[in-house]
């Protein structure tokens, strides 16, 4: 029998608090062992690297992602039902990303998160979608009404921080890498150039814009008006995509430059681009629903990551970048992980639009997803997009 989607509201709400948010670190992880040591690497391991520089599948690989999202729906929420614990919830999730960004060794580098067992140590490699979600958490909290003058004089020097990383490390000579925080070439931090696709475009002026709303230093606005008519161009036409996180990062890049882009043109034309990522993401969801419907492994277990083989495809990327040994251990049900994704992150990506909002082929999609978790037996984050689509098209 079905379940109502206000029940699996309530249920996800507590999985997150409960399973996946660590009250220590007030960071969300990757599974539903956040308070379990033993699922974790070592602060050794982390030190050595191990099993590979991004700290994939070792349950803490998207910490930024998860928090960015999760301030999200815990400001919807407040503003849907006036439950002023979301507000809360959002205060610990903020201040847990921005102590995880003050324990990084260069200055503006954005861990995707810290390992419980000591609270600090961090893989050495982010990715430019951490960096995304944690500027767009940091402005939701900054703008929200709800940030103290404490908290927003800490939001605006660590955001200026990630700005001025932003303004020294991508060079044409290092393909525009934002690179790791020993300063070594990254896999999946290039932030600018020919090569970047079209979601990737907004990314490097929502950090400089970001900045400049925070800060109303002109420096910033500068950084960002010398390239957002670069990055505006070259974010049309949509281009296919396999799975819809890249829009919802897509989306906030474009929420926050058009939050604080003084020009008023300019800020046409990117409501006009997040109606078309709208338009394309609504297109996507016979795909969704077919691929929805052709997996079932949606619950399975966790495996941890000491327990997974190697990886060859893995070890092949990171060798590339200096580690020829490296792995990124097996995660059996990744595919079906992030096609539940999909389902969440349709009606999170139409709601960024100005003009539309998620069709009933759309709602109907989220709700047969959001079903298929079963609280009993679900271990992953993605309770967390579920969270934040319901929220915002509620």
């Amino acid at each position: 029998m079905a379940k109502s989607v206000e029940t699996q509201v309530h249920l996800a709400y507590e999985y997150i608090k409960k399973r996946v948010f660590n009250p220590t670190t007030r960071l969300i992880y990757d599974h539903s062992h956040a308070c379990d040591m033993v699922h974790f690497p070592t602060a050794e391991e982390v030190a050595a690297i191990y099993p590979n520089p991004c700290g994939y599948a070792v349950g803490m690989e998207d910490g930024m992602i998860n928090g960015g999202t999760m301030v999200d729906a815990c400001l919807f929420r407040y503003e849907k039902t006036a439950d002023d614990g979301a507000v809360d919830f959002a205060r610990l999730l903020v201040s847990g990303m921005l102590d995880c960004v003050a324990c990084a060794k260069s200055e503006g580098f954005v861990p995707r998160g810290v390992t419980p067992t000591d609270g600090k140590s961090y893989y050495p490699d982010s990715s430019i979608d951490q960096y995304t979600m944690f500027v767009f958490g940091m402005v939701r909290f900054f703008e929200s009404g709800f940030a103290t003058d404490q908290e927003k004089e800490r939001i605006k020097n660590t955001l200026v921080s990630v700005a001025r990383r932003a303004e020294k490390n991508p060079l044409k000579e290092n393909d525009y890498d934002l690179l790791r925080d020993d300063g070594g070439k990254s896999i999946v931090s290039r932030i600018w150039g020919e090569k970047r696709g079209n979601h990737e475009m907004l990314r490097l002026p929502m950090i400089f814009a970001a900045a400049y709303g925070v800060s109303a230093d002109i420096r910033w606005l500068s950084k960002y008006e010398a390239i957002i008519d670069e990055g505006i161009e070259r974010s049309l036409p949509m281009t296919e995509y396999f799975h819809l996180y890249a829009l919802q990062q897509m989306q906030a890049s474009i929420y926050v430059c058009k939050k604080y882009d003084p020009d008023e043109k300019r800020c046409k034309k990117l409501g006009d681009i997040a109606n078309a990522v709208a338009d394309y993401a609504e297109s996507n969801v016979p795909a969704v629903f077919y691929q929805l419907r052709a997996h079932i492994n949606y619950n399975a277990p966790y495996k941890p990551f000491r327990e997974c083989g190697k990886d060859i495809s893995g070890a092949g990327r990171f060798a590339d970048v200096g580690f020829p040994d490296a792995f990124k251990p097996e995660r059996g049900d990744e595919h079906e992980f992030f096609v539940l994704q999909d389902a969440a992150n349709v009606g999170i990506v139409i709601s960024f639009a100005d003009v539309r909002k998620p069709s009933d082929d759309a709602k109907a999609l989220f709700a047969e997803a959001f079903d298929i978790i079963d609280f009993n037996k679900h271990e992953r984050c993605v309770p967390v997009h579920f969270l934040d689509g319901y929220y915002r098209t509620l």
